[in-house]
């Protein structure tokens, strides 16, 4: 029982983690698009990369939130079947190794459309504004 409350937990958190990190970068939002995609914006210019290598991280990070709603969606389908859930201690240890394996797979990614220099630049950055803890339905913090 305990192997599956942590695969339900741990494709929970995979998907919302990958979901929240992913999509605050990502051109569109639920609301539209966003202005100017700032945040983008901002490490292209600091890490002057060409048109080509903003097309080319563009496409990884889309490729990322393709990839999140889809786990997201199966997650929730586990979940609908689960009849335990994990501890926060369990909801924890499994929300940082996903964390770690995601910006390990982006950087993956990243690498092979930018120098090691500018994706360790990239992925700190990211790391730095992606988003964390929960949101409500207008993403906004809770308060």
């Amino acid at each position: 029982m305990t192997t599956m409350k942590q695969k339900l937990a741990a494709g929970g958190l995979a998907i919302i983690l990958a979901t929240s990190a992913v999509s605050s970068f990502a051109k569109e939002g639920d609301k539209g698009p966003r202005r100017d995609n700032v945040n983008l914006d901002y490490i292209f210019t600091e890490l002057a990369l060409t048109e080509e290598q903003q097309a080319d991280v563009n496409a990884v990070l889309q490729a990322f939130r393709d990839q999140a709603d889809e786990q997201r969606k199966a997650a929730r389908e586990e979940r609908r079947d689960a009849e335990d859930r994990p501890s926060r201690e369990e909801m924890a240890e499994i929300r940082q190794a996903h964390r770690e394996a995601m910006i390990e797979g982006l950087t993956d990614e990243l690498n092979k459309v930018l120098s090691a220099d500018q994706t360790e630049d990239f992925v700190t950055y990211f790391e730095a504004h992606s988003q964390k803890g929960p949101r409500n339905k207008e993403g906004g913090n809770r308060s």
